[in-house]
Formats: structure tokens, C-alpha cells, sequence
């Protein structure tokens, strides 16, 4: 899957949550509006805090009752009009699986999709970072501040079994827990002259609270989750709720101690009092008793008539958690039988796959994509063809599909049953289940051919006693004469091991090389066996002007096979073009360097003398029999006497052999007793 494809996937999931978790919030509400009289602050704040447990979850489990279940897909039965030369077909389509398997492929896909997705993620990161960054500044600030060593302080802690350090700073305006894994209690500087023994106790078992309820961690995680849907303001009403609700929930936990609640409600409005302005500083991150003053009436008027004790929270807890956070069940509801039409008697009947139930599969098809290259040894030479590009490849493919598996069903062609699209190589197709079956056999052929190669092997013989050789094999006297024409010829296994034979008992013969080649079918390559050899080509003046030096050039010498290889159909026969070229070097020839100046007869170079041997043909011969070819050297014109008398009627023959290689039939040939094991374990 690509990062733009992954982008869409994260944003869509981020889209259904947000809104799923919107609505889950304005049924929060509403049960809160009615019911929170029976409801402890407690599991009002449970209720708030599922609405974020939906927003960090990618998926819902299924189950048969959700709140976010779908009304099931109607299905419908499919008739054809009968007549005598259609078919009548019945079956069943489901509309949705229908229409979840549009196929975007051949259609440009929605850049404004991307352009939402790249913009809810470039901001969503701005206020992550952010968050953190201000979490990271809060908990430096932190480690700097002087710990409080108040008697009256740390008496209060621990006589409420608390553990927690606390320090005076003129960074918050009222008392507030600060610190994801370690809180620190935090006063402003100057309450503790202000405040009794009473009113410190109860501020200290607020705080209290907040630190057994880990509301500093969790109040962090709730601003993470509130960057990544930041486009929701429903969010920010449920992260205000929650905040609302968290402190009602400990001034609950601070009165179930049997604490007089007029006393603590006298203690937060005294707090209240003494805030300057009616404004407050909070350093960030940190959970204050006093976190909005628009919400101090409502906590004074529960402290003063709390909530009764009854089960109905945790009971309205479980049934939201088990039916909002769930997802439908998935499967496919049982299809309606259609209703049963007899056919006429003049027409026949069958199956149709469009009346059937389309079903998605993914074919991996990366090796379907790759194209062999051609390799030349002549570049000059080497025919120029189109290079198609992967996109092209996959395009071909899938147009093979469409236009051979039941054109009229797919959706390209005005059909209403298959689709397909291609993603990171793999096809993704949705069709009927017997569409499927055509479609891995059509997969399996192109398989089968591609997976077809050849390999070519070539031999070189030269001789004064070959045409001896060649009667003995062929006593019919085709090969005797000595005429200039190309011999070919076809020779089976034992006349070519008769010819090897009689090659390597003669001295005077000689077995230049025997290179093999394997290439796909239609693909062109060769092989190089040359040996270079270094000579005196020219001479030149040094760079001072004082004296000659040599100039040293090599030439390559031995033999080039430039081969394409296509085999048949039926893999009895293979066509092949042949570029042979073998190149002897036959010595260097001495000559007096052109450009020497008068007086300078000493100025020699080397003129390499050499036999060229060239052909340049095709042939369609059966598979594993060997072709003979009778080359016809040529030397080279160098215009300098040669030292070495050339005999042109030495024979130069070429063996060529095509053995054709089907991949799926390599396993059972080199692992013989494989498939007879298996074969015979699976006897009944």
C-alpha cells in the first residue's frame, strides 16, 4: 500500500470515529440531562471518557446489537426474459458489496480526497507537537522548582496517606496537581498564611484524588486526542464535559470521608475569593481545584445536594460500552431464494454469473509486470521497440481480463457485477465466484507463458578432416563437394556424440567453444568468449618532442553468439535468429610505421592479421535436435604480405541445439520421487 493510499485509510478511519464518537457524546448528554440526579459524578465521567475510548479506536468488534449497525443490504432477485435462444438465469446481488467494489482504477482518482487528507494531517501534527512542547516545558519548569518543607503541608499529606512532593510557586493562581508521572501538589505563594488547618486538608484530599484518578495523564492524553480531531468541535464540548465532570467526581471522593459539605463548599468559595481579578494562571498540564468559574455554582449546588446512591451508573456504563462500542456484525445475511420459474422447453438454461453473488479477491500479478529486456551485442544493430511502462503492463493485463472473461459483466463495458483495480501490484477484482475460476486459469496460462525459456547451446568445430568426418555420419553424400553455399542440416543425439568424437580423436580438429545460453521465449541475448591481445599499433612523438614511445592497443579474438529464441505453442519447434561472429587472430604482422621520418627505419608496428567468420540467419527447427551450419571465413584485408600460408577450405562448422524449459515441469523432472511419494501416501 502506498503512504497516499495509507494517508486516505488513516483519515477515513479518523472521520468515522470522530463522528461515531460525536454521537456517542450527544447520548452522554442527554442521559446526563435526565438521569444525573441518579448518576454519582463518578460514572458521569466514565460516560464522557468512552466518547474518547471510541476516538482512539481504529475499529469496533462486531457484534449482532450496535449502535452504529447499518440496515441489512436488500437483496434482490435477478430474472432474465426468457426466451428460446437466451438462458435463464436467477441469483441474488447485494447492492452494497456492489457498490463497495467500484473500481477507481481506470478513472483518475479524487485529488481533493488528498488534499483534505494532507491538510487534517499537517494540522493534527501542529497540535500534537504543540501539546507536547508545552508538556515538555511544564515538566522542566517543575524539576526547578523549590520543594515545600511546611509543616502544616506535609502534616495534611500524610495524614491523608498521600506520597506526593508539593512546592509554592507564583505559577499557579489556585491549588492544582502538576506532573504526568510523578504530581507534585502546587499552591499559590501566600496560602498557607491565608487558609486554616481544615481548609488545607480539604485542598490536600482534592488533590488527592486527582492523583489516585491519574487525571494528569489521562487530562494529556484526552488533549492528544482532541489534536487529532481537531475539525470536530463536539470534541472540545465532550474534553469540557469531561474536565467539568472530573471535578465533581472529586469533590464526591472528598465528601464520602464524612467531610461537612457546607465547610468544603466555604473552602472553595474563599478560594474563589482571593483569585485575583477572577482570573487565574495555570501552568499547563497541571488539573487546578478551581479550573473554571463559570462551573463554581454548579459544584456548590452538588456539594450541597449530592447525588443519590443508586446502580444505575455503572449499569448505564456497560450498556453504552457494549452497544456503542461495537461495531455491526459482519457477514452476509442468507440470501432470499428467488422464486422459481419454469423455463420454456425450447430453451436451454445455465447458470449466468451476473445473477450470482459477487465475491473481492486480490491477485498478486508482479510477476505478469516485468518485461525481459533485450540484449544485443551489435547496438547499432539492435532493433529499437517501445519500452512499456509498468502502469502500460498493468493496463494490459487488466484490459486482457475484461475483453476475455465475460466482457458484458464488467463495469467498464456497462456491466453491473465486476470491477478491478490495481494496487501496488496486486489486482484487486471483484466478480462472481465462476469469473473467478476463468480468471486464475486465464492467470495460470499467462503464467505457463512466461515461464517458457530456451536454452541454446552452440559449438564451434574446425578441421582439414571434417568433410571426412561428416561422410562417415552421412553416407549419403550431402555433405561432400566443395561448394560455397551454407550447409544445414539436422543431426540427432548419436550422430552429434559420433562427431564430438571423431573431433576430439583428430588432432588437426579443434573444438573453438561450447557456450550456453538461456533466455526467455521471444527475449534476444548472447554470450562473449573473446581473449584480448595486446600489440604496437602506432607511435607517437613524446611530450618533450625528444623521442618516439609506442602506443599499445589490444584486439579481442574469439566468439560472439547473438541469439533471439522463440519457442511454439505446442513447444515442439523453436525459431531462432542467429549472429554468429569468431574471430581468429592469426599473427602480428611487422610493418614500417607510416609517419617515420626520414632516417627512422627503426619505427615498427604490429599489424594484427585475422580471420573473421560472420553469419546472420534464422531457422524453425524441432526442439532438442541440433542444427549444422557450415561457416565460410573471411580474412582480413590488411594490404601487408602475410607470413603464414591461410588454407579457406578448412570447414568451420556450428552445432546448434534449442532445448525448450517449461518451469512448471523443472520440479517433477529434478524431483522424481516427489510427486511418487506423495502419490502413494495419498492412495486410499
Amino acid at each position: 500500500m502506498s503512504p497516499a493510499d495509507l494517508l486516505r485509510e488513516a483519515f477515513s478511519c479518523t472521520v468515522a470515529a470522530s463522528w461515531q464518537a460525536a454521537a456517542m457524546a450527544v447520548v452522554v448528554m442527554v442521559i446526563a440531562l435526565l438521569l444525573g440526579r441518579w448518576i454519582s459524578p463518578r460514572w458521569r465521567c466514565a460516560m464522557w471518557m468512552l466518547a474518547f475510548v471510541r476516538l482512539v479506536m481504529p475499529a469496533l468488534p462486531p457484534r449482532p446489537v450496535s449502535f452504529f449497525a447499518r440496515p441489512a443490504p436488500v437483496r434482490a432477485a435477478v430474472r432474465e426474459t426468457v426466451t428460446p435462444q437466451d438462458v435463464v438465469t436467477y441469483g441474488v446481488i447485494d447492492p452494497s458489496t456492489r457498490d463497495r467494489a467500484a473500481s477507481p482504477t481506470l478513472a483518475p482518482r479524487s485529488r481533493g480526497a488528498d488534499r483534505v487528507a494532507t491538510l487534517w494531517l499537517t494540522v493534527a501534527a501542529l497540535f500534537i507537537v504543540r501539546h507536547i512542547v508545552r508538556a515538555s516545558r511544564a515538566s522542566r519548569r517543575l524539576a526547578l522548582l523549590p520543594r515545600s518543607n511546611d509543616i502544616r503541608l506535609t502534616a495534611a499529606i500524610h495524614a491523608n496517606n498521600g506520597v506526593m512532593e508539593a512546592a509554592e510557586t507564583e505559577l499557579v493562581s489556585t491549588p492544582a496537581l502538576a506532573g504526568l508521572w510523578r504530581p507534585m501538589l502546587l499552591l499559590p505563594r501566600g496560602l498557607l498564611d491565608r487558609i486554616d488547618d481544615a481548609e488545607l486538608n480539604f485542598i490536600v484530599r482534592h488533590e488527592l484524588a486527582h492523583a489516585k484518578r491519574h487525571d494528569t495523564l489521562v487530562g494529556f492524553v484526552v488533549g492528544l486526542v482532541a489534536s487529532v480531531h481537531w475539525f470536530n468541535p463536539i470534541v472540545y464540548l465532550a474534553a469540557a464535559r469531561f474536565r467539568a465532570e472530573r471535578e465533581l467526581a472529586c469533590d464526591e471522593a472528598v465528601l464520602r470521608e464524612h467531610v461537612e459539605p457546607a465547610a468544603y463548599g466555604r473552602t472553595i468559595l474563599k478560594l474563589l475569593e482571593q483569585l485575583p481579578s477572577g482570573e487565574q494562571s495555570m501552568l499547563a498540564g497541571a488539573v487546578g481545584m478551581l479550573s473554571r468559574r463559570r462551573t463554581i455554582g454548579h459544584r456548590i449546588a452538588a456539594i450541597a445536594r449530592p447525588a443519590r446512591r443508586s446502580p444505575l451508573g455503572p449499569i448505564v456504563c456497560c450498556v453504552i460500552a457494549l452497544v456503542a462500542l461495537t461495531g455491526p456484525k459482519r457477514g452476509r445475511a442468507a440470501a432470499a431464494p428467488a422464486p422459481a420459474v419454469e423455463p420454456p422447453a425450447a430453451s436451454t438454461t445455465a447458470p449466468s454469473n451476473d445473477a450470482r453473488d459477487v465475491m473481492t479477491r486480490v491477485y498478486d500479478v508482479r510477476d505478469l509486470i516485468i518485461h525481459p529486456p533485450d540484449f544485443s551485442s551489435d547496438p547499432a544493430s539492435a532493433t529499437t521497440l517501445p519500452t512499456m511502462t509498468r502502469a502500460q503492463l498493468i493496463r494490459s493485463v487488466m484490459i486482457t481480463l475484461t475483453s476475455t472473461i465475460d466482457p458484458s459483466s464488467w463495469r467498464t463495458n456497462g456491466g453491473d457485477a465486476g470491477s478491478i483495480r490495481e494496487l501496488d501490484g496486486q489486482l484487486v477484482v471483484t466478480q462472481t465466484p465462476h469469473n473467478h475460476e476463468l480468471i486464475q486459469k486465464k492467470f495460470n496460462e499467462m503464467r505457463q507463458a512466461r515461464g517458457v525459456q530456451l536454452t541454446v547451446e552452440v559449438r564451434i568445430l574446425t578441421g582439414a578432416k571434417l568433410r571426412d568426418q561428416l561422410a562417415h555420419i552421412a553416407p549419403d553424400g550431402a555433405w561432400g563437394g566443395d561448394q560455397e553455399e551454407l550447409w544445414t542440416r539436422f543431426l540427432d543425439d548419436g550422430q552429434v556424440k559420433s562427431l564430438l568424437h571423431a573431433t576430439q580423436a583428430d588432432r588437426q580438429s579443434t573444438l573453438v567453444t561450447a557456450p550456453r545460453l538461456t533466455l526467455f521465449s521471444g527475449q534476444r541475448a548472447y554470450v562473449k568468449v573473446t581473449r584480448a591481445s595486446a600489440y604496437v599499433g602506432d607511435v607517437s612523438l613524446k611530450p618533450d618532442n625528444i623521442g618516439f614511445e609506442a602506443e599499445v592497443k589490444t584486439i579481442e579474438s574469439g566468439m560472439t553468439i547473438d541469439i533471439r529464441a522463440t519457442a511454439s505453442e505446442d513447444r515442439k519447434l523453436a525459431t531462432l535468429e542467429l549472429r554468429p561472429k569468431l574471430v581468429s587472430l592469426l599473427e602480428f604482422i611487422p610493418t614500417r610505421w607510416p609517419k617515420s621520418p626520414p632516417g627512422r627505419e627503426d619505427l615498427i608496428i604490429q599489424v594484427p592479421h585475422t580471420l573473421t567468420t560472420t553469419l546472420d540467419t534464422a531457422i524453425t527447427m524441432p526442439n532438442n535436435r541440433t542444427a549444422v551450419y557450415r561457416l565460410h571465413p573471411q580474412e582480413s584485408p590488411r594490404g601487408a604480405p602475410t607470413t603464414q600460408p591461410l588454407d579457406l577450405k578448412e570447414p568451420t562448422l556450428m552445432l546448434v541445439r534449442p532445448v525448450v524449459i517449461v518451469q512448471t515441469e523443472v520440479p517433477q523432472k529434478q524431483f522424481p520421487l516427489l510427486s511418487t511419494r506423495t502419490s502413494a501416501t495419498t492412495r486410499p
